[in-house]
């Protein structure tokens, strides 16, 4: 008898132990699974605001005065953020962050319900402030000597099979590669010409006729003359 009480005794204090494990186990999981759905909801919390030439400091307390978030920043870096003008209504902070630092040489991110804003790293600066080169067209008009328009004429970049033809009037647009050096036109029966590019935006062109020996006629005038004796 006492060897079963004191079984049941030590399987008891076995069962209480393991009890007291799974509801700390328990209280843990609820505590962190409390926190992340605190940290998603304040990140999907809709905000408002309107302001015009407002510091980033002053965004900052606005949307801590609507929100769960909170922020780290330096003040070097909100200073030089400078002036904002944002209008927004029920938006997430996502759009209200990006608004705020779009040109600008700062970044931010996400760690739970802080918003960490911070610099960018040089390959984004370095991209964000790339310039996209503008495509250069070119426009003219091709005609002959007597001012006469010139249709089907073959304009193209040098060295290349970029080109375009003129239509009834004469004119061709054309759209230059960053290589071009110079534009060459060819049509039948003139001289093809070369133009050598530099920053025009217009290049009107006069072709002369191009002359071959066979259309160079030669006269020769035979005279008579007495045979002398």
């Amino acid at each position: 008898m006492k060897k079963n009480f004191w079984t049941w005794l030590l399987h008891d204090k076995k069962r209480r132990k393991s009890s007291i494990c799974m509801k700390v186990c328990l209280c843990i999981a609820v505590f962190l699974a409390c926190g992340a759905f605190r940290s998603v909801y304040a990140q999907t919390e809709k905000l408002t605001l309107k302001r015009e030439n407002a510091s980033m400091l002053d965004i900052i307390f606005a949307v801590e005065k609507q929100s769960k978030m909170t922020f780290v920043y330096s003040m070097d870096a909100v200073n030089k953020i400078g002036k904002i003008t944002i209008d927004v209504k029920d938006v997430l902070i996502d759009s209200v962050m990006n608004i705020c630092l779009r040109k600008t040489d700062y970044t931010y991110t996400f760690e739970k319900n802080v918003v960490v804003i911070k610099k960018k790293a040089a390959e984004e600066v370095k991209g964000s402030t790339a310039v996209t080169p503008k495509k250069r067209v070119i426009t003219g008009t091709i005609t002959d000597k007597q001012k006469g328009k010139l249709p089907g004429v073959s304009v193209y970049v040098k060295g290349t099979t970029v080109g375009v033809v003129t239509d009834v009037n004469g004119v061709y647009k054309l759209e230059l590669p960053a290589t071009a050096k110079a534009l060459l036109f060819s049509f039948v029966g003139m001289k093809t010409k070369e133009v050598e590019l530099k920053d025009q935006t217009t290049i009107n062109v006069v072709l002369e006729e191009e002359i071959s020996d066979l259309d160079e006629v030669t006269v020769v005038a035979y005279g008579e003359r007495k045979k002398e004796n």
